[in-house]
């Protein structure tokens, strides 16, 4: 048995002090523990002041037995998460020292769970400015996209139109006020075409490979059938863009802001109970990362069969990924009906 100077258990004696400190919590936090309970680990503060080595086991026994009860009535609660929610650190964030420097005193503390606090906080933000640029950019050439097919098809209407009419009048087509409409109306097609056209490149540029640019310059002197090839190639690359963003990194994002969400807000319980722990810091950190990865499988593999069915046919990809990286748990329950469903039936 490992003892001190004294010859006292250690291990006794923390663990006392241990107890006390839980029974102190159970009284502030209005805990209700048996009167057997507490008057045990009361009257076991003398059992330092004991022989333990020759014998009263049988109070050693009674006084685990009360610290184990105690234990169980303020769980989640022990005394790691209330040393951790008590101590202080020196805070060493630039902004502390800075404002102790320009204030001319020291720098401020602040507990372990405040630290975890602040990182899951920077955390969040930026996953949450990196899903607005990335929905921002799926958006803005969804749009580009959606638009130039339309005034494509417009101005396939638009030409068939005026064919039409120059077969049926021959060679007094010219002088008919419906084909100068329409080819009035197709100059405007051409015109709002290559605006959004320009946009797209634009678009495009970000992320396409420099050799394979069509720069905006060269596209206003070349030919029409040159241009509109560079249109229908600008077209098929930010479609292969756009499936990407949507398919792979949006639902990335989206299971990773789930799952911060689902860390603040058991930070913020932790924290209300004291039961914060250092252990607990590398559990968050597993959780994001799970839920990034949970939410982006949830899309990349099994979208197509939550659509048949389920109760969440309804929600949509990046929702899907959302709640899924928030409740990771989700797609566990999801893989083990599949696991399930092609295992051997036990007879």
């Amino acid at each position: 048995m490992i003892s001190d100077s004294q010859d006292k258990p250690a291990l006794l004696i923390e663990s006392l002090d241990q107890a006390e400190q839980l029974l102190a919590y159970a009284a502030s936090k209005g805990l209700s523990i048996p009167d057997q309970t507490a008057q045990t680990i009361i009257k076991s503060k003398a059992l330092p002041g004991k022989d333990l080595l020759k014998g009263d086991y049988d109070a050693q026994a009674t006084f685990w037995k009360a610290r184990e009860e105690l234990a169980r009535a303020v769980a989640p609660v022990s005394p790691e998460s209330l040393r951790q929610s008590a101590d202080q650190f020196p805070d060493r964030a630039l902004w502390s020292r800075l404002k102790a420097w320009i204030l001319r005193r020291p720098v401020s503390t602040v507990t372990r769970a405040k630290l975890t606090v602040r990182k899951m906080y920077c955390s969040t933000l930026v996953t949450l400015a990196l899903l607005l640029i990335f929905q921002i950019y799926t958006v803005i050439g969804s749009s580009l996209v959606g638009e130039i097919q339309q005034f494509l098809k417009m101005v396939d209407d638009n030409g068939a139109k005026q064919a039409a009419i120059r077969k049926e009048k021959g060679d007094q087509a010219a002088d008919s006020p419906e084909l100068q409409a329409l080819e009035a109306e197709a100059a405007r097609f051409d015109t709002e075409t290559e605006i959004r056209f320009e946009i797209l490149e634009k678009w495009n540029s970000y992320w396409r490979i420099a050799g394979t640019t069509v720069t905006v310059a060269r596209q206003a002197t070349a030919p029409v059938k040159v241009k509109f090839r560079a249109l229908k190639q600008s077209l098929l690359t930010a479609r292969f863009a756009l499936e990407a963003l949507q398919r792979y990194m949006l639902p990335l994002l989206y299971g990773l802001l789930g799952a911060c969400l689902y860390v603040l807000r058991s930070l913020a319980q932790d924290i209300r109970t004291q039961s914060f722990t250092r252990d607990l810091v590398v559990v968050y950190h597993l959780r994001m990362v799970m839920g990034a990865l949970a939410g982006s499988i949830m899309v990349w593999l099994f979208l197509d069969v939550i659509k048949e069915e389920g109760p969440l046919k309804s929600l949509t990809p990046p929702a899907l990924a959302f709640v899924v990286g928030y409740g990771v748990e989700i797609l566990f329950a999801f893989l083990d009906r599949i696991i399930e469903a092609f295992s051997p039936k036990k007879t």
